[in-house]
Parts: structure tokens; sequence; C-alpha cells
């Protein structure tokens, strides 16, 4: 649902929310169990001569009045409270200390791509040059299919890892489980089961205050002052299939 309400205009982001859908939920039971309790009472507009006569004659029912203010409330509400904290995350990210990281000799990833059980994938961080600024910042994992009709930065159809604390030990593990839909797209032959399409996996530093749902695409690393550290490929090993078809009857 998230990827979805993110083709939204940024406006419509709040939707996101975690108090929305609650919200919603009680808005809407609350209204239903009143519809079912009040018995079809409705409200005319006899009285409100500077409407056109069609409309002075039409009979409303009292949870449309009710409901209606209701919903327009919780998104203007919404869109405030959405905007404030788009703000506040701005000034918090103007706030963070710039620094200049220095890659280490072998790379940011010494190892990535390993698959392990549970549909998981592990790759391995050198994060020496991190660690005098741990307290600022985090690590987090994308991974994606290679797709060159899409930009990359752009690409919402993305697997995120949870958020890696960086500590004083300067080899950081990170395994990603990837989610079985994203695993069968990887396969573009099915049928055969040979053809793996490219993965990527992108590390990206945030600093603390940004978590890891303010991210939807890769871009937005940026945008909430983090970067792209590296990017690197690789291909999930399957097991090759041999389809075999019985021969048409000689003649």
């Amino acid at each position: 649902m998230r990827e979805w309400i993110e083709k939204f205009p940024r406006w419509l982001h709040f939707l996101n929310e975690r108090w929305v859908i609650p919200l919603i939920l009680v808005v809407g039971i609350g209204l239903i169990v009143w519809a079912a309790l009040d018995h079809g009472s409705t409200v005319g507009f006899d009285n409100w001569r500077w409407l056109p006569s069609r409309y002075r004659n039409k009979r409303v029912p009292h949870e449309y009045i009710v409901g209606i203010p209701i919903i327009a409330a919780i998104f203007l509400v919404g869109i405030l409270l959405h905007h404030a904290e788009s703000k506040r995350i701005d000034n918090q990210v103007q706030d963070i200390h710039h620094v200049t990281l220095t890659m280490p000799p072998r790379g940011w990833l010494l190892e990535w791509g390993e698959s392990i059980p549970q549909n998981t994938v592990r790759s391995v961080a050198d994060v020496t040059t991190i660690i005098p600024y741990r307290s600022h910042f985090h690590l987090l994992l994308v991974y994606r299919l290679a797709d060159n009709t899409v930009d990359e930065q752009d690409d919402s159809k993305i697997i995120k890892s949870g958020l890696f604390s960086v500590t004083e030990d300067s080899r950081l593990v990170m395994d990603t489980q990837l989610s079985q839909a994203f695993l069968d797209n990887a396969v573009a032959d099915k049928s055969a089961g040979v053809v793996v399409i490219p993965m990527r996996v992108i590390l990206l530093i945030l600093p603390t205050s940004i978590g890891p749902e303010k991210i939807s695409k890769i871009s937005d690393a940026a945008r909430f002052g983090g970067a792209v550290l590296t990017t690197n490929g690789f291909g999930l090993p399957t097991e090759k299939k041999i389809l075999r078809r019985p021969r048409a009857p000689l003649p």
C-alpha cells in the first residue's frame, strides 16, 4: 500500500502516516453504525432560499452532513501535520554535521549477494571510516532488479533492509530478507528457470533521525541528508531445469 500511495502527489503522502488507517476505520465504522441506528433520517434545504429550487427539494442523510466535514477535516489536519513533519526533518537535515567519508581500500562492501536460508541475502560492509561518526549515521541496504527502462534513482520497486547501527567493529554483517514475489521476478523465463535478471545492492548512509519508512526510492536518501555509498551487482544462483517433451509418434 505504501508503494501505491507514493505514486500520489506529494501533498497526499500523509496517507502513509500510521495514524491515518486507524482513524479512517474508526470514523467509517462510526458512520455506518450511526446510519444503521438513524433509520434513514434526512435533512432538507427548504429554508435556503438562495439555492435553486431543484436543490431545495433534495433530502440528504444526517451521516452525509456530519461525515463530509469530518473527512475534510482529516485531510486538512493530515496535510498540515505532514507538512510540519517534513519541515522539521528538513531542519534536522540542515543541522547535521557534514563530513567527508573516505572509502576503505577494499571498498564499502567486502561481500555481497551471498544467499542464505529463508530467502535472505547477506552483505558485509567495511565501516572503518564511519566509526568516528557512528552516533550521527546508520546504514540501510536497498535491493532492486536491474531494469534499464526505469531510472535507478526513482525506482520504487525495491526491497529495503532494516537499519544497521555502526559499532566499534569495522566489519558489519547485514542480512536482508527478500520477498518471494521479488525473487520470482528475478527469473525472466519461469518455465525454464535459467534466465536470471541481475540484481543491484545499494548501500545507503542516513542520519540517525531518518528511518527506512522515509525511503521509498534511492533518491530519497539525498533528500533527507544521506547518500549512496556504493552500488554493486550480483545474480542469485538458480537450479537449471531441463524441460523434456514427449516425442511425436512415428508415422
